[in-house]
């Protein structure tokens, strides 16, 4: 498990050694900013769903939360290959 957080902190080194934010930038973006508020998505759509009678309104909120995981497996899936494809 420790080589895995490693691993996710060299990612975040080698993306602020790329762009123009710092280390504990990118780590505020992902972890005070993004992860709260697809977690609130989350519970939201949860309640959505539970409480709304419109197929259609279930529908989409199904079909942007299935967008959402999609993009967030392909963006790990780039961060990771990235640096990896770089250092070569």
């Amino acid at each position: 498990m420790d080589q895995l957080c490693y691993y996710c902190i060299d990612i975040m080194h080698w993306w602020a050694d790329h762009t123009f934010l710092t280390y504990g930038e990118i780590n505020i973006l992902l972890f005070v900013i993004i992860q709260p508020l697809l977690i609130l998505y989350g519970c939201w759509a949860s309640i959505k769903c539970a409480t709304t009678k419109n197929e259609r309104t279930k529908r989409v909120i199904k079909i942007t939360g299935i967008s959402i995981i999609i993009f967030g497996i392909l963006l790990t899936i780039l961060v990771c290959l990235i640096p990896m494809l770089a250092a070569k």
